[in-house]
């Protein structure tokens, strides 16, 4: 399991407003003005950061980690165009591409029941409905029309669940433990996309 680089310093437990939450990806410049393309990872939480201050953290610790305000947000779907206050020229951007924007979860609007942010489960461990520890949850990805839950086991191994009501039990932030019922599928190859 990769921790992501926001999170390896982070004091925050999982439930605290504090915890820093990866909220989209800036990929490239957008336009002559400093704006950039980002990707979101949560559209709305975006749009909720106009005048807020957030963490922009280059992917791969390539150079240094800022906090800039977000003043606009504009756009929808896949790829938004974001601007933050003193960036004016394409350079700045490019030299901090491509990087994560991550926000504190208690600026953050609330996910619908049974969504979650990577960060509060992410590490979390995973149980079968009879209570036996399967290993921790250590990724998941999209594969076709469903979420991919990866859970590594105590001896390295991997077991894939898709995550859909009738696999995924309960996820108690709490308790810190989640509950699934494992079902028999073949995943076939799949394709990971990079987070």
């Amino acid at each position: 399991m990769t921790t992501p680089p926001y999170l390896t310093d982070s004091p925050c437990p999982r439930g605290s407003s504090e915890l820093p939450i990866a909220v989209g990806r800036v990929t490239k410049p957008h336009g002559v003005k400093g704006a950039a393309k980002i990707f979101p990872f949560f559209e709305e939480a975006l749009f909720s950061m106009i005048g807020h201050n957030v963490t922009v953290a280059p992917e791969k610790m390539r150079g240094e980690t800022k906090t800039l305000m977000v003043e606009s947000v504009r756009g929808g779907g896949a790829s938004l165009i974001i601007e933050f206050k003193g960036f004016t020229t394409p350079e700045q951007v490019r030299g901090m591409s491509p990087a994560i924007v991550v926000a504190p979860k208690g600026k953050l609007p609330p996910l619908p029941e049974g969504r979650y942010y990577y960060e509060e489960i992410i590490g979390l461990p995973v149980f079968n409905i009879e209570g036996v520890e399967l290993g921790l949850l250590a990724d998941f990805f999209t594969a076709g029309e469903k979420d991919v839950w990866s859970i590594k086991t105590p001896d390295g191994g991997e077991i894939l669940t898709p995550c859909l009501p009738e696999t995924i039990i309960d996820v108690d932030l709490e308790k810190e433990r989640i509950t699934v019922q494992l079902m028999e599928w073949v995943a076939g190859p799949v394709a990971r996309p990079q987070r």
